[in-house]
This record gives C-alpha cells, sequence and structure tokens, in this order.
C-alpha cells in the first residue's frame, strides 16, 4: 500500500479551516482503500481561533497538529524537517 503525508500550513484560517479539511477529508474517504493517508496540519501561530477550531476536530478528521511559534517560518521549519 503506498502511504502518503498531506501537510497544510495555516494561519489565521479560522473562518475556512473546516470547509478546506472537510473537502481533504471526502477525498481522502475515496481514496483510503487504495493508499494509506497521513493529514498533518502546521500552524504558524495563529493569532484567530484556527488553534482551538483544530483542536476541537482533531479526531473527526484524524490529523496531527504542529503548533509553531515563529510566524512565517512554517514552510522553512516543514523544509528541515522533511527527509528528502
Amino acid at each position: 500500500m503506498i502511504s502518503v503525508s498531506i501537510i497544510i500550513p495555516v494561519y489565521n484560517e479560522e473562518r475556512t479551516i473546516l470547509t478546506i479539511l472537510e473537502k481533504i477529508k471526502d477525498k481522502i474517504d475515496e481514496l483510503k482503500h487504495d493508499i494509506d493517508f497521513e493529514l498533518i496540519i502546521v500552524d504558524d501561530h495563529s493569532s484567530d481561533k484556527t488553534k482551538e477550531i483544530l483542536k476541537l476536530h482533531k479526531s473527526y478528521f484524524d490529523c496531527h497538529l504542529i503548533d509553531f511559534i515563529p510566524r512565517n517560518q512554517s514552510g522553512k521549519i516543514l523544509y528541515s524537517k522533511l527527509k528528502i
């Protein structure tokens, strides 16, 4: 089985994050018989309620939450953590 990690960096997405995750979950549900998915959401120190929304819905979306303090650094941090 193929394994796929989906990494989504977010910043102040309280208005859109549930819609985005619902669309991703629908697609994962369609393909999960052939592909093993891992959903990772990286919050770039949002100042709105993004983090709280994610924590409330974490189990429903079966995702991992990563919180990084340095704002606007998530791309650099993700790149440094990926094993390429």
